[in-house]
C-alpha cells in the first residue's frame, strides 16, 4: 500500500498543475494546505523515478486529463509524449466526449484526430449561395466536408440549381437541369434531388440520384416510366434507398424495384415522404388524414401509420429521423400554445413531445438529428420571414438553446453575421451547417454557408 501510495503521489506532482484534479470523478476541488505537506513530505522520504510507474497506470491517469491540459504531458518528457500518442488512450478521451455513438466507429480509426474535429469549438463562412429565398443548405456527410442544397446562380437569371460544396472544389453545381439537391449518404459520394427533364417534348419535374463515378440519374418505375411530377427528398445510410413524393403519393425507390408508391393514410389524398433510417426500411413523412395533415412512420409490416399531434393541434409534419428509426423529429402545431408552430421529438414511448421555443419566438420546427436523436437543429423565428430566424441546438439537459449566442460567447463569429438557419447535422452531433446573412432588413439578402463545431460537452461530463 505505501507503495501504491508513493506512486500516485509522483504522478501527481509531476503532472502538477496540468491535472485537473477537481474534474476527476469524486475528486476534492483543492489539496488543502495540510494534505499538500503531506504529500510532499511522502516524496521527500521516499525518493523514486517517474519511470518506475508502469505504462498501464500512467495511462489510466492520464485518461482523466481534462480537454485543455490533454497536450501537456507531451511537453513533460519523451516517454510521456509517446504514450499519449497511444490509439487506445485517445479512445477513451473519444467514449468521454460521446463519439462513439456511431454504430460500427471502432477498430484502426485515429481517435486523436477523432477528438480533434469534434471537441474544439469552430465556425467557418464557406461560400456565398447568392440572393434569393430558395437557397440554402439541406444535409451534410458524416464529418461536415461534404454540403449539399440549393443556390441561386447569377449567370442564369437567378434560377436554382442543386449544389456540392467541398474545401477543394467550394460549390459547384451539379447540372444545368438540376435545381435542387436535398440530401446525401454517409460520405457524401451520393446526392439526391430535384431536377427538370425533358420527357416526349415536355419539361417534366423529376427526380436525380447523382453519383460521383454515374453522373446524373432520374428515377423512374421498374417499367422506365417517369411519372407526371417526383421530388426526391431522403435516402439512407449509403444512398441506395431514395424517399420522396411522386404525384401526391409517397414513393421510396431502389435501383432493383425502381419508384413504389407507399399509399396514403387511412384513404387520405396526399402522403410525402421526407426520410428514411439508415438502411431504407422506416420512412417518416406527412400525408392527410381527414383534411388535415400528420406526420407518419412507415414499415413494410405495418404501412403507414399516424404519429397523431401535439397536444390536439390541428397538423404535425416529420421531417427526419434517426439511425434506427426509432426517434422522429420536425414540427406540429400545438394546441396548448393557440396553434402555434413547435419543434416536435417522437417516440414509441413518449409520443410526440414539444421542444418548446427559442428566445420566446413564436414559432419553431426541428430539422435534422444526430445518429441516436440526443442532438437535434433547426430555426425558431417570428413569421414567415426567414430572416428574422435564429438557427437552435437542442439537448435533453439543456434543451432549445440559440446557435449564435453559442458561438458568439467563445468570440467566433465575424461581426453583423446572422444564422437563421440550422439544416443538417453530423451523425455524431458535433458540427452543424446552414444558412447565414449579413443584412437581416433584406428579405433577398445574399445568403452564406456556415459550418461550426460545438462539442457535444466537456471531457470530463458524462453528457447533457
Amino acid at each position: 500500500m505505501p507503495y501504491l501510495v508513493t506512486l500516485i503521489t509522483l504522478t501527481f506532482f509531476a503532472t502538477w498543475p496540468t491535472i485537473n484534479l477537481s474534474a476527476m470523478e469524486g475528486a476534492p476541488s483543492e489539496a488543502s494546505f495540510g494534505e499538500q505537506r503531506v504529500i510532499q513530505q511522502t516524496l521527500q522520504e521516499s525518493p523514486c523515478e517517474i519511470d518506475i510507474l508502469p505504462d498501464e497506470i500512467v495511462m489510466h491517469i492520464f485518461s482523466f486529463l481534462n480537454l485543455k491540459d490533454i497536450f501537456s504531458p507531451t511537453l513533460t518528457c519523451h516517454k510521456w509524449k509517446q504514450l499519449m500518442q497511444d490509439n487506445n488512450l485517445w479512445r477513451e478521451y473519444a467514449r468521454r466526449a460521446q463519439l462513439l455513438i456511431l454504430p460500427g466507429l471502432a477498430g484502426d480509426k485515429n481517435y486523436k484526430e477523432l477528438v480533434r474535429a469534434n471537441c474544439i469549438p469552430a465556425f467557418a463562412i464557406l461560400g456565398s449561395l447568392n440572393k434569393g429565398n430558395d437557397a440554402g443548405v439541406f444535409a451534410t456527410n458524416f464529418d461536415g466536408s461534404v454540403i449539399v442544397g440549393t443556390a441561386c446562380d447569377k449567370d442564369k437569371s437567378k434560377n436554382t440549381k442543386a449544389f456540392r460544396w467541398t474545401a477543394q472544389e467550394g460549390i459547384t453545381f451539379l447540372g444545368e437541369s438540376s435545381n435542387q439537391a436535398c440530401a446525401t449518404n454517409f460520405d457524401g459520394t451520393v446526392i439526391i434531388g430535384s431536377n427538370i427533364v425533358n420527357e416526349a417534348s415536355r419539361l417534366v419535374k423529376s427526380s436525380f440520384r447523382w453519383a460521383a463515378n454515374e453522373g446524373m440519374v432520374t428515377l423512374r418505375t421498374a417499367k422506365g416510366t417517369l411519372p407526371s411530377y417526383t421530388f426526391a427528398k431522403g435516402t439512407n445510410f449509403d444512398g441506395s434507398v431514395i424517399v420522396g413524393e411522386a404525384e401526391g403519393t409517397a414513393f421510396r425507390w431502389t435501383a432493383q424495384e425502381g419508384i413504389l408508391f407507399l399509399g396514403t393514410l387511412n384513404g387520405g389524398n396526399y402522403s410525402n415522404a421526407q426520410a428514411t433510417n439508415y438502411d431504407g426500411s422506416i420512412i417518416v413523412g406527412e400525408a392527410v388524414e381527414n383534411r388535415q395533415k400528420r406526420a407518419f412512420r412507415w414499415t413494410e409490416q405495418d404501412g403507414m401509420v399516424s404519429l397523431g399531434t401535439l397536444n390536439g393541434g390541428n397538423f404535425s409534419y416529420a421531417h427526419t429521423t434517426n439511425y434506427d428509426g426509432s426517434i422522429v423529429i420536425g414540427c406540429a402545431s400545438d394546441g396548448k400554445q393557440q396553434n402555434e408552430l413547435r419543434a416536435i421529438r417522437w417516440t414509441a414511448k413518449e409520443g410526440m413531445v414539444s421542444l418548446g421555443t427559442l428566445n420566446g419566438m413564436p414559432k419553431s420546427q426541428a430539422i435534422a438529428t444526430n445518429v441516436d436523436g440526443s442532438v437535434i437543429v433547426g430555426e425558431a423565428g417570428k413569421g414567415p420571414n426567414l430572416n428574422q430566424s435564429q438557427a437552435f441546438r437542442w439537448t435533453p439537459g439543456k434543451g432549445m438553446e440559440s446557435i449564435q449566442e453559442l458561438l458568439s460567447d467563445q468570440d467566433l463569429l465575424p461581426p453583423n453575421c446572422k444564422l437563421i438557419w440550422a439544416g443538417a447535422i453530423t451523425p455524431l452531433g458535433t458540427t452543424v451547417v446552414g444558412d447565414a446573412i449579413f443584412d437581416d432588413s433584406d428579405p433577398n439578402a445574399e445568403t452564406f454557408i456556415w459550418r461550426a463545431v460545438l462539442p457535444r460537452d466537456n471531457l470530463f461530463n458524462r453528457g447533457y
